[in-house]
């Protein structure tokens, strides 16, 4: 780990007993023993990534006098702030024998002393190994919920993303749309060029899909060349705007497969969730918009029409 404030190096951790010796006169904080075994003990009871953070921040906030912590993966792709900013900091990036845990910035209100400094040294090593742990369970769900070919949701996780959102839509009286992608012709490419071009458009796809995707929307591989879009607190106008900017974004690029420029469109459905819409009606109205693109000529977007949208309830 290394420390922001001082680039002071905390491989070489100091023994406990010395530490706590050191501290006893320092009735401000708890002692370094009975930091060590609250945070072990509290630290041992999930393995959600979240949770873990929430618990570890709230156990340092109330005996260190922490304001927030923000904790940052960049391979993992993770970005979590808990309590509040200040201008004081102190940085630590996170290491095992094995590798790199990430990163963890503390708040603080003033420039912390020596004793403090070393009391947030011991809660980072009682944090390490289970923060190790909970990413590890993180990305064996990752990978159980992941199309292992094209890196977007798998069927599984659209089906308990999708209960999920329609539930919190309705509660909130929010709009939530979702966009019915599939590739036009796909089965030609596949003949006339193998499966390993076939792979290579898919995977091309999502990250054309993705490219303009706000953070809180979710791409997931339906099944063969369809995925299916959810969009978050978007209106029917809006999930159109979307999806004939996704139309045009695949219709203009150029995917090169074993030296070979191919072209590829897309059609697309979209709909709007209905109050009465269950997650079986809501996919059904975009998937048969979908076809009906496909009907109407291929390379279009065809919006599912509903009676009366979430965001239309009185609450």
């Amino acid at each position: 780990m290394a420390l922001a404030l001082n680039t002071m190096d905390t491989t070489d951790h100091t023994p406990i007993h010395t530490i706590a010796d050191e501290l006893s006169s320092d009735m401000r904080y708890p002692s370094a023993p009975e930091l060590q075994l609250q945070l072990a003990t509290i630290l041992q009871t999930t393995l959600d990534l979240e949770t873990l953070l929430q618990l570890f921040y709230e156990e340092i906030a109330d005996n260190l006098g922490i304001t927030g912590l923000a904790y940052r993966s960049e391979d993992d792709k993770i970005h979590i702030e808990l309590g509040l900013t200040a201008e004081v900091t102190c940085s630590y990036r996170l290491t095992t024998p094995e590798s790199g845990v990430g990163e963890l910035k503390f708040f603080l209100n003033d420039t912390p002393h020596e004793s403090l400094l070393k009391l947030l040294e011991i809660s980072i090593g009682a944090l390490l190994y289970p923060l190790r742990n909970a990413l590890t369970y993180r990305e064996v769900l990752k990978a159980a919920l992941t199309d292992q070919l094209t890196g977007a949701g798998n069927r599984a996780s659209l089906d308990a993303t999708l209960t999920r959102e329609i539930n919190l839509s309705k509660r909130h009286s929010q709009p939530f749309s979702m966009l019915a992608i599939d590739i036009d012709w796909f089965k030609k490419i596949n003949d006339n060029y193998g499966h390993q071009a076939g792979d290579e458009i898919l995977k091309s796809l999502v990250e054309t899909i993705e490219k303009p995707a706000r953070s809180t929307d979710q791409t997931f591989r339906y099944g063969g060349e369809e995925f299916v879009v959810l969009l978050h607190n978007t209106t029917r106008r809006g999930a159109e705007v979307i999806a004939e900017r996704i139309r045009e974004a695949v219709e203009q690029q150029t995917v090169v497969v074993l030296g070979e420029a191919l072209k590829i469109t897309v059609s697309i459905g979209a709909a709007t969730l209905d109050i009465q819409d269950t997650g079986k009606s809501f996919f059904n109205r975009a998937d048969q918009a979908l076809y009906e693109a496909k009907r109407n000529g291929r390379n279009q977007v065809v919006c599912s029409t509903q009676p009366q949208r979430v965001d239309e309830v009185l609450v």
